[in-house]
């Protein structure tokens, strides 16, 4: 009851397009020899399989329904025959406990050619069974009917008409009470909603009392057992777009926009009894949500829509109604899609689709574990799904099970390029680590298709169709699936992140379709304001070069970036800024005075430094060019000083590239000289400024040991606030054989720190070894090294090619690491002794990708690219540092 009907209904219309013409065979028929010699040794098979029944094309199912557990446990097989004549019947086969029929096919009802959907459920109550429901197309709409079964597959009386509605009913579900079951279905409106109705039936299938409206106008929903009734979660329609046209109806079936999410309590006859809970207010709950149980809570799970790329996003209440706010679980290139939702004894486990990824007929299906703070637990199970049949995920009672079509091979095995498509088992410890990998072969006649999957224990049942020659019926079978472990546990995984170590619990794109080559944020109050420097992505374009990056215009533009990821419509400050220059910004005293950019642009010819005035929404005030002499400038800080601000830049107007600072008031009118804080040999690069007491810190990279080669050391220095000239002399940090290069500045409670690359040479065998990497040290007042520079450490092999740095609460540093397959992010925790490293993620942009990235309040910014334009992004990732902070 988990899934919406239809997408059941489209994996049951794949299993009769198997076939051409019904055909009745016998039912309980083994499977084959090696099922037989195994009985004759007493040993179990892993996988039994008996026929139930042969289908051919038009076929409703069949579908698969169990009750209770062990020796008491009871199954039935449902399906609706194809058109015989003016009509059609419902057959059904009882399945016994181990998943072996319990007799032959039964007539349960005789229903209408226009039978167009089918639902086999239980029944409990003092008389247990099942309940079999169908819709069929009147003169003006759908009627609703069911039937109630006993585990003998007999029907204990004759069908009943539940309801009869002008509307189209969309979706139905049964869901067990103490007394029998609530029948609940959905009635689509000719408008862009739907109604959802309840109606109590009793253990003959009586419907008792009146069918009840228990919800109007939703767009999406959910049913859940409780005990002594039913929680209903529901979607509300998001509000009408005023730009559409009114002969446009949209229906609840096509893409629609999200909407809000509301959790309601309901008693066994279908009345609330209790005020609803709302789950969320932002219309971000896109299509079904997932609801299960955890011990005294409700997890949510859904597709969030609502941004540039969809997410999965989970969402809790427990039963004080506290809700914890709705968080971002799973996103990947081109978005992440939810697919199911379960929870056993090892805990809540998701399901998901990452459609980007998909490679021909493939498609890339994963499984995670979820802990209790809503985050993915480790490295989800990764699957090639192929086709179009919807995977299916069930709790065992030691980890959980996964039922898919995939290649019948070995993971990574050369086989699989030639490997048939198999409907496959994957059952996992309680961990997520792959135990057991079970093709549905059947000796002989394997399965394409798997569905109805449901576990007991460690034993997993499920339906399963071996399709036969063009325009013969497909044969059916339950599968009864008995554990084992034949997966060789895989190898220690470094990169897989410690429980209490670094680790990424939310992550989503706040710009996509873009090439972003910088970035830059300040915190404006309650939210961040972030600049970035970018040019709209097209597919097949290729990379600029280098050079070409350095005078190629960018667009300039701001976003105010919430704390839960909300993403403002981006404001444009110029479309002419260069790479070269890079951009800063900065605010001012208070947020509702806003800020300022610093950026260069190509003025008469040269590179010139613009300071831009921007409001508390990052909007376009107004804007001074800073610098007017012939000379190139680049590297642009702008920092907060008190009364204005300090900019400071790399300008090349005698030669060589120097740095230069002055200040500016809050209109950007100039207030001290400009102070040329270099004179060396050689040229400065990557400049960054951090104030702090009433100096601002300059680190920079300069090449004045090495002119000529352009092989440059680390060097700081400072300048006061109030006039910019210099504080103290330049330090160089540490004179090293490699190019060192791109500084950071951090502020302590010992001082300031600084992070910088130690650059490998192209080729490297050990990029991370020999004096490369990246390293970090504290300063003392006069900007020298306080203690001896250390090594940042890697979560794996690789080089370092970038690093973010920030001490605010503690000393963290986050390093893009680069193999020759994949450039990956590691999370480092300075502090703890030794250092916990973790790698958070792989990128989707090539190795040599120059990543650009931002580190503020343990929110990481960074630049991405991928194959096709909306995936070059830039992207906003929180990270947490223990499990305690999750």
């Amino acid at each position: 009851m988990t899934r919406s009907f239809r997408a059941t209904l489209a994996l049951s219309l794949a299993v009769a397009a198997c076939g051409g013409k019904e055909a009745l065979s016998p039912v309980g028929t083994d499977d084959g020899r090696r099922a037989a010699v195994a009985r004759k040794a007493k040993v179990e098979p892993p996988v039994a399989g008996h026929m139930v029944a042969s289908v051919g094309e038009r076929t409703l199912g069949p579908f698969f329904a169990r009750r209770e557990s062990g020796l008491a446990a009871a199954g039935l097989v449902a399906w609706v025959t194809v058109a015989e004549g003016q009509g059609r019947r419902v057959v059904v086969v009882p399945v016994a406990p181990d998943g072996t029929p319990r007799g032959g096919e039964t007539i349960a009802a005789h229903v209408s050619v226009d039978t167009t959907m089918l639902v086999v459920r239980p029944l409990r109550g003092p008389v247990p069974g099942f309940l079999i429901a169908w819709t069929s197309l009147t003169d003006r709409g759908k009627s609703l009917w069911a039937v109630a079964v006993s585990d003998n597959g007999m029907p204990r009386a004759k069908p009943v008409e539940i309801s009869r509605t002008n509307d189209d009913i969309i979706w139905v579900d049964v869901i067990p009470t103490d007394h029998g079951a609530l029948c609940m279905w959905a009635e689509e409106t000719r408008g862009s909603d739907a109604n959802l109705i309840a109606a109590a039936v009793d253990t003959d299938g009586k419907v008792q009392g009146v069918p009840t409206r228990v919800a109007r106008g939703v767009v999406g929903w959910h049913a859940l057992e409780l005990p002594g009734g039913v929680g209903l979660s529901t979607v509300e329609a998001a509000p009408a777009d005023p730009k559409a046209r009114p002969t446009e109806h949209r229906l609840v079936r096509d893409a629609r926009p999200g909407g809000a999410l509301s959790f309601h309590r309901l008693d066994a006859e279908g009345r609330e009894i209790a005020p609803p809970v709302t789950v969320t207010t932002k219309p971000i709950v896109s299509g079904d949500v997932e609801v299960v149980r955890d011990g005294s809570r409700f997890v949510f799970a859904w597709t969030d829509r609502g941004a540039t790329e969809p997410a999965v996003t989970m969402a809790a209440i427990d039963d004080k109604n506290v809700v914890e706010p709705p968080r971002k679980v799973a996103e990947a290139r081109g978005g992440a899609s939810l697919l199911a939702l379960t929870r056993g004894p090892a805990g809540v486990a998701v399901m998901f689709e990452a459609p980007a990824r998909r490679k021909g007929e493939t498609r890339r299906v994963h499984v995670a574990r979820v802990d209790k703070g809503l985050v993915l637990d480790r490295s989800p199970l990764s699957l090639e799904v192929v086709g179009r049949g919807q995977p299916e995920l069930a709790a065992t009672s030691t980890g959980f099970a996964a039922l898919a079509t995939t290649a019948d091979c070995e993971r990574d095995s050369a086989a699989c390029l030639n490997a048939n498509a198999v409907a496959t088992l994957f059952r996992t410890d309680a961990k997520g680590t792959v135990v057991q990998r079970e093709p549905l072969t059947f000796t002989s006649d394997p399965a394409t298709l798997g569905w109805g999957l449901t576990c007991d224990g460690d034993s997993c049942f499920a339906l399963a169709a071996s399709p036969g020659p063009p325009g013969t019926p497909s044969r059916i079978r339950t599968a009864t699936l008995r554990p084992r472990t034949n997966v060789a546990p895989p190898p220690p995984r470094p990169e897989d992140p410690p429980k209490d170590g670094p680790h990424i619990t939310d992550i989503t794109a706040i710009a996509s379709g873009e090439t972003v080559v910088d970035i830059a944020t300040t915190r404006f109050g309650e939210a961040n304001l972030v600049a970035m420097l970018s040019s709209k992505a097209t597919d097949g374009a290729r990379r600029s070069t280098a050079d070409e990056a350095k005078t190629t215009p960018f667009t300039l533009s701001t976003r105010i970036v919430g704390d839960d990821g909300t993403v403002s419509t981006p404001s444009i400050i110029s479309n002419k800024a260069l790479h070269v220059g890079s951009v800063a910004i900065a605010g001012a005293s208070s947020p509702e005075d806003g800020g300022a950019i610093a950026w260069v642009a190509r003025e008469n010819g040269d590179p010139e430094v613009h300071v831009t005035r921007i409001d508390k929404r990052g909007r376009r005030m107004n804007d001074v060019q800073l610098t007017t002499t012939k000379g190139d400038a680049a590297d642009v800080t702008i920092t907060w000083a008190g009364g204005g601000w300090i900019v400071a830049w790399v300008d090349s107007r005698d030669g060589r590239g120097e740095v230069y600072a002055t200040k500016v008031s809050p209109d950007l009118t100039r207030v001290a000289r400009e102070e040329r804080i270099t004179k060396a040999p050689g040229d400065a690069s990557d400049l960054v400024a951090l104030a702090h007491g009433d100096a601002v810190w300059l680190a920079w990279a300069d090449s004045r040991e090495s002119p000529k080669d352009g092989v440059a050391d680390i060097f700081v220095s400072a300048v006061k606030m109030h006039d910019a000239k210099r504080l103290f002399e330049e330090q160089r940090l540490l004179p090293t054989a490699a190019h060192s290069r791109t500084p950071r500045l951090a502020l302590g409670p010992n001082g300031m720190h600084v992070a910088w690359i130690e650059e490998a040479p192209l080729g490297a065998e050990t990029p991370n070894t020999s004096g490369y990497g990246a390293f970090w040290t504290t300063l003392d007042e006069v900007g020298k090294p306080s203690a001896k520079p250390s090594r940042i450490p890697l979560a794996g092999e690789g080089a370092a090619t970038a690093v973010a740095f920030e001490s605010r609460p503690s000393l963290r540093a986050v390093v893009a690491r680069s193999t020759p397959e994949v450039i990956s992010l590691d999370a480092v925790d300075l502090v703890a002794s030794p250092p916990k490293v973790s790698s958070l993620l792989a990128l989707d942009g090539p190795p040599s990708l120059d990543i650009a990235m931002v580190f503020n309040d343990d929110v990481l910014y960074f630049n991405d690219e991928g194959p096709h334009a909306l995936d070059r992004r830039a992207r906003r990732a929180r990270i947490a540092w223990t499990q305690q902070t999750r």
